[in-house]
């Protein structure tokens, strides 16, 4: 369950939650309670450390179209933030319209899997990040191509070099994607708070719909 805690993710989304703090820094940022100990940035592989820079790239591209061949989908067309970050159809749609075979799911929390997809095909995020840009009914772009629409953007390749300390390339622009779903961290709704002993927030309805 999103809803107020949005505010909770580690990775500041623009207004969304204006009123927050500052986000503390990705690397020592620690998980929610009831999660496992430690900072977030453990469940990162050693070549890519999660890291603010990484993380804001990841945003970046997560909702830039032009990931998709058509430029007419983002990842974030499929991934709706209105929706905990899943699909809100039965069956999420591709470039021209062309129809996969399962909707998106959820992406909060998924720093701790340890297999991505609804088939578990993906062992890692980075992995994950890079096929549905390739995927002929996703987005339908092969990952050389995306790179060289990147490299066209001035403040992209800057943003990159920032973040992996060279121009885009089809290594690092998973990992960029992969860094911000890491981000992506939720463990203050209602719901999380009434495990916690805190039912400020959790009505009657919510009772009902937890019996």
């Amino acid at each position: 369950m999103m809803g107020r805690s949005e505010c909770g993710l580690l990775l500041a989304l623009a207004a969304s939650c204006d009123a927050a703090p500052p986000p503390a820094p990705l690397s020592t940022a620690l998980a929610p309670p009831g999660f496992p100990a430690g900072p977030v940035s453990a469940t990162a592989p050693d070549d890519n450390a999660l890291t603010e820079a990484r993380a804001q790239l990841g945003r970046r591209l997560f909702y830039d179209r032009r990931l998709s061949r058509t430029g007419e989908i983002a990842c974030a067309s499929c991934h709706r933030r209105e929706h905990g970050f899943a699909g809100d159809g039965a069956i999420s749609p591709g470039v021209e319209h062309r129809r996969g075979t399962r909707n998106a799911p959820g992406l909060a929390n998924l720093a701790w899997s340890s297999s991505f997809f609804w088939d578990g095909r993906a062992a890692t995020l980075e992995k994950q990040a890079a096929m549905p840009i390739e995927n002929p009914l996703e987005m339908d772009l092969a990952l050389p191509d995306a790179v060289d629409r990147l490299m066209a953007d001035e403040a992209m390749v800057a943003a990159f070099t920032g973040a992996y300390g060279g121009p885009p390339a089809t290594d690092t622009l998973p990992r960029a994607l992969a860094s911000f779903v890491r981000a992506l961290v939720s463990g203050d709704s209602a719901y999380d708070r009434h495990l916690r002993g805190d039912d400020r927030d959790f009505g009657e309805p919510a009772r009902r719909g937890e019996a």
